[in-house]
């Protein structure tokens, strides 16, 4: 009777252990931060986030995919004097992750 050959034990064992190597994957949560520079200059920030990335690599690379810097006109009312400024929408110039946590498992 011959011997299991050794590389046939590693396969077998990888097989019964992926179902649960596959539910120990952390789920993690992130935030980032865009640079929105508008056409008529005065920069400003906006914040991306989500619940569910492999890796905190994954959500850096869809984080700053979803650029939430408006492409229209935004206006504010200042609070103290109620007059309101309005400028031209932008684009993002810049990323910064904020965050990455791993928040569970599945």
């Amino acid at each position: 009777m011959r011997p299991f050959a050794p590389h046939l034990l590693v396969a077998i064992a990888l097989m019964t252990a992926a179902p649960r190597a596959v539910a120990q994957f952390g789920v993690h949560s992130a935030a980032g931060t865009h640079e929105c520079r508008p056409e008529t200059g005065g920069n400003y920030s906006c914040i991306v986030s989500g619940p569910a990335f492999g890796t905190c690599i994954d959500a850096t690379s869809s984080l700053r995919l979803q650029d939430c810097c408006p492409n229209t006109r935004v206006c504010e009312r200042d609070r103290v004097t109620g007059e309101t400024k309005c400028r031209t929408g932008g684009k993002s110039v810049g990323f910064t992750l904020n965050y990455c946590i791993e928040s569970g498992r599945f």
